[in-house]
């Protein structure tokens, strides 16, 4: 399977990488990252965290970095290069038992034309 990860940083991104990679080495999958600023983190910071875990778990996987507008990249990307599937960090439960997303991965659910994988 052919599958994107995007991620910026913080917490839900270290867990859906390491979700993600878990799965590319038991699947096979052929990962590609893409990755974008959150929470004070810069671009520059995320791919170096990402190139190193990539790098430690042992996945030879291309880590491009977004722009200004990440969730329309991240679809547009995903759609265009023939991704099996999408896959971002997922949101959190509000008190209320509800599913809270950032507006990157809310806007990913609801325009891409593929699957979605939320990893929480």
């Amino acid at each position: 399977m052919h599958v994107l990860l995007g991620v910026g940083g913080g917490g839900d991104a270290a867990v859906a990488l390491g979700n993600t990679i878990d799965r590319a080495r038991e699947a096979g999958d052929e990962l590609a990252v893409c990755v974008y600023a959150t929470d004070g983190d810069t671009v520059t910071e995320t791919e170096a965290w990402v190139a190193d875990e990539l790098a430690a778990a042992g996945i030879d996987a291309p880590v491009r970095r977004l722009g200004a507008d990440p969730a329309a990249e991240l679809v547009e990307i995903a759609e265009t290069e023939a991704f099996d599937q999408l896959v971002v960090p997922g949101g959190t439960k509000s008190p209320m038992g509800k599913l809270t997303m950032d507006p990157v991965v809310e806007f990913v659910v609801l325009n891409a034309q593929l699957p979605v994988r939320l990893e929480r």
